[in-house]
């Protein structure tokens, strides 16, 4: 299944509540990132997708050409030892977890 950009955004967005957030957290405006989900603009390129990406703790490679897994699996694994599934579950595959 392909996912294009505008749903890895949702998905990016969903993963730190709202798109006023990621707007803070990246620096991106707003009106950009609602330009992006309403096909308004382009998909962003270089320089926009990587704060996107910091903004919203995702890996570049996803949020710019969907290459699982979403989360860095150190985040992953993370979450696993506190007992709770990861924000957004898509393309997330954490694999083994470590036990202490």
């Amino acid at each position: 299944m392909t996912i294009f950009f505008k749903e890895r955004l949702q998905a990016a967005i969903k993963h730190v509540g709202t798109a006023a957030e990621l707007a803070r957290r990246s620096g991106v405006p707003a009106k950009t990132i609602s330009n992006y989900l309403n096909d308004v603009t382009e998909d962003p390129k270089g320089e926009v997708i990587a704060k996107l990406a910091a903004g919203a703790g995702v890996r570049v490679e996803w949020l710019f050409a969907g290459k699982p897994p979403m989360l860095d699996e150190d985040e992953v694994v993370c979450w696993r030892r506190l007992n709770i599934d990861p924000p957004c579950r898509l393309n997330i595959d954490p694999g083994p977890v470590a036990t202490f």
